[in-house]
This record gives structure tokens, C-alpha cells and sequence, in this order.
């Protein structure tokens, strides 16, 4: 029988604890079976293919029985001998070629060198369609970045550009679910909130919350931190234990900051059962990231601009109609009125200032049987009608 291992590392020799080797393909019926089942071999444990793997070196085992780290499988009692051999391409170790005899002394130097011809040829198959894989995750990811850069750059205020952020971020690296809270530490509130995927507990975090587990030491060093797992040792216990009951696996967390302040973070998650992130994965969030605080700054001057033009108009209009007012209170002693916006006048009997209201241009109306004609003359502050002078006048002028 025959086994591939999928493992991927480690490089130059290096053994991370807790790492497995698992057969995608097997030939023969007990080939089968261990793929079917699910056969894992820890890559520091006692076997040919672990110590293949981390020596990079073929190990070839004449009598099994007398191999110091054979690994006896219920599946294959039959086991005399058994090779192993390293699938190698560049620097990147796959796996191994694990093949095993019932006959003794079943392999030599030439079929060792058949075999790691076969093993060469496999890990340059595998390398290949990793490189293709990852090219076409390039691409990918490279669209991604360019829509989510036009839809960033198109938000028209602060929340329409953090649901950007957390939309499209959660596609990219093909998270769960994905978070994004803006914060007031003055007021100690959640002043925005947005979220993509699996979030029904978006509206329960609070300020407090916030400032707990992971999320808290970002907002305090104001650095991005990649965890792997609940059992890192990254986060308090108290945290730890709650992300290990919602079924937590990897995740990112990372700070928004304007002006060097930490205004918010935004932290994608995985489930213990996806794929873990990678430092790419937090290169590229910390980008978007980076795009985002531009516009979140942007629309905040943009809003406080907004906001004093709109006090200073309110306070123009409110001068405004306090000099016009004061002007007006002596504009019948010549001949003169003053009809304000609003105030209870039958503008029907008025039609030359139904007219300059509704046209905004003067308009006149002459006076049967007298020789005097109404001039309406519209008043505009700003394209906004405030009211209108009304003169009599002479026609004999």
C-alpha cells in the first residue's frame, strides 16, 4: 500500500507540536480505508513518515520489526518492510510516500531510487497545483481589492463605509463572520457598529465588552494580533473559555485609528472547523484597513463642516430676520409693507405678491379707478424666499 501525506511544512527540519500527516490518497484496499477513515500520523511521533518528513531524508525499513520508529498500524499486521520518502519541490516539504511490503527486505537501492523518482514527480504535481491555486487566490483577492477600493472610496458616511469594510473583508479571506465596532472613549460608547456573515450578537457588544480579551489588548497597543486557536495562550481565560463555547477557531483582530487614537476594531473569525489565517490574511486586512481610516477621517471633517456651515447658516437666518424685522416696523409710515414668509395674509386679494412669491421676480399690480400701483418685490436669502416688499407708488410719476 501507498499513502501521500498533505502535510505543508515544516521548513528546514522544524516540528510544530499538535501537527499531522494524513493520507489524501492510498492504493489497495487498506489504502482506501485509511483515507476513508481518516488516518492522521503526528509528525512528532514515532513513524517512518514523521521522521521522513523532518529529516527530508528516505528511511527504508528491511524488518519492521526491528525499525526503531516504525509505526505498527491494526491495518496492516501484515507489514514486513516499508519505505518512506520525502515529497519534496524547492524549500516546502508536502508529505511522504509511505510504501509497505508483507514481504522482508521488499525494497534495495534501485527501487529506492524508482520510487523517489515517483515522489520527486508527485511533489512538483503538488507544488504546481499550489502555485496554481495560489495565483488564482491572487487574482481573486486582487478583484476583491479593487471593488471594495471604488465602494470604500463612493461611501457617502461613516456606516455605509464600515459595512464596506466588513462585507468585503469577510469575502476575502473567506471568513465566518466579521465584526467592526467605532468607539468613544470619552463617552465610552459604541458610536457605530457593522457586520457580515454569522452575527446575531452584533447590537449585544458593548464599550465594556470591547475592552475585554483580545479585542481590549488591540485597543490598548493599538497592533493587529493573529490567533490560531482558544488554547494559544493569547487571551485571558475568561474570553478563552467563551470563544471555545461559540465554537471560535482562528481569528484577526485589528485596530482603526485616526490621528494615531484607536477609534475602533474590526476582527474576522473563523470556526473551529475552517481554515486558519495567515499573515497574508493580516497584511491584507490591515490594507483595507488603512484605505478605510482614510474615508472614516474624510467623512468626519466632511460631517463637522457640514455641521457649522449648517449652525452658521441657521445663525445668518436668524440675524437676518431679526434686522429685517426691525426694518420693517416703520415701512408703513411711507407707503410701504413688509409681508414675511408665513405670516396670516390672504395673498388673494394680493396678486402682485402671490406673484413675486411664486416667481420670485418683481411684480406689479395698478389700483382701478387711482393713481397708484402695488410693487412686489421678492426678497431671497441663499435661493430661499423670505418675504416680500410691498410699495405703493405713484403712477403720475
Amino acid at each position: 500500500q501507498a499513502a501521500v501525506g498533505d502535510f505543508q511544512g515544516p521548513r528546514q527540519g522544524h516540528v510544530a507540536q499538535g501537527e499531522r500527516a494524513c493520507p489524501p490518497h492510498g492504493t489497495g484496499h487498506v489504502g482506501r480505508r485509511l483515507v476513508e477513515q481518516g488516518h492522521k500520523l503526528p509528525l512528532d511521533g514515532n513513524s517512518m513518515v514523521s521522521a521522513t518528513i523532518n529529516t527530508r531524508k528516505s528511511r527504508i525499513a528491511l524488518d519492521v520489526g526491528l525499525e526503531p520508529v516504525h509505526f505498527v498500524n491494526p491495518l496492516l499486521p501484515d507489514t514486513r518492510s516499508e519505505i518512506a520518502l520525502p515529497l519534496i519541490a524547492g524549500d516546502r516539504v508536502f508529505g511522504a510516500l509511505d510504501v509497505q511490503s508483507i514481504e522482508e527486505a521488499a525494497f534495495d537501492e534501485a527501487s529506492a531510487s524508482v520510487l523517489q523518482i515517483m515522489a520527486d514527480q508527485i511533489a512538483i504535481a503538488l507544488e504546481n497545483t499550489r502555485l496554481f491555486g495560489q495565483t488564482q487566490q491572487d487574482l481573486q483577492r486582487a478583484e476583491y481589492l479593487s471593488r471594495f477600493t471604488s465602494a470604500i472610496a463612493n461611501a457617502t458616511d461613516i456606516q455605509e463605509a464600515c459595512q464596506n469594510l466588513a462585507t468585503y473583508l469577510n469575502d476575502i479571506v473567506r471568513a465566518d463572520r466579521t465584526y467592526l465596532f467605532l468607539i468613544d472613549h470619552k463617552l465610552k460608547q459604541v458610536m457605530a457598529r457593522a457586520g457580515y456573515g454569522n452575527v446575531p450578537d452584533l447590537e449585544d457588544q458593548t464599550y465594556g465588552s470591547l475592552n475585554a480579551g483580545i479585542t481590549g489588548m488591540v485597543i490598548q497597543s493599538g497592533k493587529p494580533v493573529l490567533s490560531l486557536s482558544a488554547d494559544d495562550g493569547i487571551e485571558p481565560a475568561e474570553t478563552r473559555e467563551r470563544r471555545k463555547l461559540t465554537g471560535s477557531g482562528a481569528l484577526i483582530v485589528a485596530p482603526l485609528k485616526t490621528k494615531g487614537e484607536v477609534i475602533g476594531t474590526v476582527t474576522t473569525i473563523n470556526r473551529i472547523d475552517q481554515r486558519l489565517f495567515t499573515q497574508n490574511d493580516v497584511d491584507l486586512l490591515m490594507t483595507m484597513v488603512t484605505q478605510t481610516e482614510t474615508i472614516i477621517e474624510n467623512l468626519r471633517l466632511l460631517e463637522q463642516t457640514e455641521r457649522a456651515l449648517s449652525d452658521l447658516d441657521a445663525s445668518n437666518r436668524r440675524l437676518t430676520g431679526e434686522t429685517w424685522t426691525s426694518f420693517t416696523r416703520g415701512l408703513n409710515r411711507d407707503g410701504t409693507d413688509w409681508v414675511g414668509i408665513g405670516e396670516p395674509i390672504e395673498h388673494a386679494d394680493q396678486p402682485e405678491v402671490a406673484e413675486a412669491l411664486a416667481t420670485g421676480r418683481i411684480a406689479a399690480q395698478t389700483q382701478p379707478n387711482t393713481k397708484q400701483a402695488l410693487i412686489a418685490v421678492p426678497i431671497i436669502l441663499r435661493g430661499v424666499s423670505i418675504g416680500v416688499i410691498r410699495l405703493r407708488v405713484s403712477t403720475e410719476d
